[in-house]
């Protein structure tokens, strides 16, 4: 009996042993080809056609060597993005889309896939059809930050190049669906991050008011997560360069510091409130994390 539970063992541990082989195998591979097309991605104007071949070729070799594996997913979709780079977007889109078909358990990678294709046919100037791509990725994606943040970038889109009643419409469409999201996912992630999309709808239109009351949403419905806590200096800051109102950002500011004491961020903002009482408005807070 003991010998053949030993046989067991032995045939078990060589198993997973030629698992985690093949997979820091793929691994390998895989981040090998990712560091030829990073190079690639730093400027693809100057990069001759066979240093294309040389990635695509190491990227084919991972997908058929694993073609279920999640490292094929990756070289599927880098593949999409040099294609991008070389401008070539039909065949871009081909590689996107097959990301689709054959990792559909991926939703992280597919969301960014399905990005991808609309992006593919904005570049082709085909807006009709870009919309419909990306609100695919918002609809079946919504869970994921690409798919999430699509009503906002169709916001920018609008407001940039259609008309102003699209424009219009389009950002009312976006806030009510981030509201919607809110309220069907309440005290969650997708809610806190559905909330900073609405402040940031308000902000592109300047709407100062409504960024603010926003911020203070943020702030007292979501206290303990990173952007709730910035809400306070975010809200500073509108009074501060959006609206000119001096004492108001200082106060904001002071309340930052009273209620993050031991912060960088804290030390950081008693230095802008010096700088503004001595007349220098344009001081803001750094960037420093806390």
């Amino acid at each position: 009996m003991k010998k053949v539970l030993l046989g067991l063992m032995i045939i078990f541990v060589g198993l997973f042993l030629t698992g985690c082989s093949r997979s820091y195998n793929a691994e390998r591979l895989l981040w090998k080809a990712n560091q030829k097309a990073n190079k690639i991605f730093q400027d693809p104007k100057v990069i001759p056609e066979g240093q294309y071949a040389e990635v695509f070729t190491a990227y084919e070799k991972i997908i058929k060597k694993y073609p279920k594996k999640i490292y094929s997913g990756e070289a599927r979709f880098k593949m999409g993005l040099l294609y991008v780079a070389k401008k070539d977007f039909k065949t871009a889109e081909e590689m996107f889309r097959k990301v689709l078909e054959e990792h559909p358990e991926n939703k992280k990678i597919c969301a960014s896939s399905q990005v991808n294709i609309g992006k593919c046919y904005e570049e082709r100037d085909n807006w009709e059809k870009a919309y419909v791509e990306y609100k695919k990725a918002f609809n079946n994606y919504t869970q994921t930050r690409a798919g999430l943040a699509i009503p906002f970038y169709i916001v920018g889109y609008s407001q940039r190049k259609r008309p102003p009643s699209e424009a219009k419409r389009e950002l009312e469409d976006a806030i009510a669906n981030y509201r919607n999201l809110i309220k069907e996912n309440p005290k969650t992630p997708l809610a806190y991050l559905s909330q900073g999309f609405i402040i940031r709808c308000y902000e592109s239109q300047k709407n100062w008011e409504k960024v603010i009351d926003g911020l203070w949403v943020l702030h007292n419905d979501y206290p303990k997560t990173p952007e709730g806590v910035r809400a306070l200096v975010s809200i500073g800051l509108v009074y501060q360069k959006g609206l000119n109102q001096l004492e108001r950002a200082i106060e904001m500011y002071e309340m930052y510091i009273e209620k993050y004491p031991k912060t960088k961020m804290a030390s950081a903002l008693k230095t802008v409130i010096k700088r503004l009482k001595e007349g220098d408005t344009e001081k803001s807070p750094t960037s420093s994390s806390d």
